[in-house]
């Protein structure tokens, strides 16, 4: 009896994950280490103007970052305690065990992540667009 099922090919992102896998701590420390030392050469190599640039980004990105966590803050204070949650499963781990599951069927891509939870809180919830909920997952 022949098998000609064929093997998908693998992506990168699954290529490299398996990679990571069997690499042991000492290899990917020095891999890590081999990384630094060329970002570094390589930051060493730009212009003052670059510099300047990549570091106006930076504080940009730090600026957004903070911001989001505030208002992350902010509406997750706001929101009712979680005795919806309480009383839909029997214990915290029912719960955890399906928050997880959900979490694995989702997409990786941020954007369509919260497309897909937006539509099914509004399908099944019936509630309104709310801001929390892309943080959420």
């Amino acid at each position: 009896m022949t098998c000609n099922s064929k093997m998908s090919p693998k992506s990168d992102r699954e290529r490299m994950k398996k990679y990571r896998q069997r690499m042991d701590e000492e290899k990917q420390l020095e891999v890590r280490k081999k990384n630094a030392e060329q970002q570094k050469k390589s930051r060493a190599k730009w212009s003052s103007g670059r510099k300047e640039k990549e570091a106006e980004k930076s504080k940009l990105r730090m600026r957004a970052s903070r911001k989001r966590a505030k208002q992350i803050q902010g509406v997750l204070s706001d929101m009712p305690n979680n005795s919806d949650t309480e009383e839909a499963f029997r214990n915290k781990r029912s719960l955890s065990r399906a928050v997880h599951h959900v979490q694995k069927l989702l997409p990786k891509s941020p954007k369509k992540k919260t497309a897909v939870v937006k539509v099914i809180r509004t399908k099944s919830c019936g509630l309104h667009a709310c801001q929390w909920t892309q943080y959420y997952f």
